[in-house]
């Protein structure tokens, strides 16, 4: 059993990919200011990204950090039991001071365990990108 998963959230902001990145990179950290649900914490291991090293927790979802590139990627390899895969944001200029923000879930459910726990997660993994979103381009606009 096995099943692809490619779910795909974005919006364009106003700033540049820096600053998106720099907010983006701060979460889950006492220094997050777009992590839009705070009675569901998302947390990381403190100290700076470091890839092969830095790791995230929310809920029953654990990932570490696979790639760290300032400021076009931030990608972490999923840890969870039964989920194969990536989840990431990819920062893009489309103009001055525009910048495409996608996050990306790309993965292989393994088992029946993790397909039914994607199904019980996906509302509030939809909930969460689009807070998260609509507080990042709320914070760099106060800039």
């Amino acid at each position: 059993m096995s099943k692809q998963l490619r779910v795909v959230r974005s919006r364009e902001i106003k700033a540049t990919p820096r600053r998106a990145f720099e907010l983006i990179a701060d979460l889950g950290t006492s220094a997050d200011k777009i992590w839009p649900f705070k009675s569901q914490p998302f947390q990381r291991t403190a100290g700076p990204l470091e890839a092969g090293k830095s790791e995230e927790w929310h809920g029953p979802f654990h990932a570490r950090l696979e790639r760290f590139e300032p400021p076009q990627a931030l990608v972490w390899r999923l840890l969870t039991a039964g989920f194969d895969g990536t989840h990431g944001f990819y920062l893009s200029e489309r103009a001055e001071r525009l910048t495409l923000v996608e996050h990306r879930l790309e993965v292989q459910l393994q088992t029946p365990d993790a397909e039914s726990l994607w199904r019980r997660a996906e509302d509030a993994h939809e909930r969460s990108f689009d807070g998260l979103l609509d507080l990042l381009a709320k914070v760099v606009a106060r800039k």
